[in-house]
């Protein structure tokens, strides 16, 4: 529970310069902000993998990569780095090995 709300932390921090001052959030501002997908827990609950969608405005897509922290919050690293998606992280049952489509 302590991730989630770590998550909707960074999501609100990262939000306040765009909700501050009187300008209005532009299409620009909209797509800047990344998008978390659905974490996934590790058997044995000591690691959280989890999708992060990013739009490039100026090539008309998206990338989605996984990126991978300890249940505490600690140790953020990204794992893949492709310039397509990365999509649907699922632990292996022992919890050594991370499965994606990519």
């Amino acid at each position: 529970m302590r991730f989630f709300l770590k998550i909707v932390i960074i999501v609100l921090v990262t939000m306040i310069p765009l909700l501050s001052g009187n300008n209005p959030i532009n299409f620009e501002d909209f797509f800047s902000v990344n998008r978390l997908g659905t974490p996934v827990v590790s058997p044995d609950g000591q690691k959280i993998a989890f999708t992060v969608k990013k739009a490039n405005i100026n090539d008309n897509n998206y990338t989605t990569q996984i990126w991978l922290t300890g249940s505490d919050g600690l140790n953020l690293k990204q794992v893949t780095t492709h310039s397509s998606a990365s999509l649907s992280p699922v632990f292996s049952p022992d919890g050594k090995s991370l499965y994606f489509l990519s």
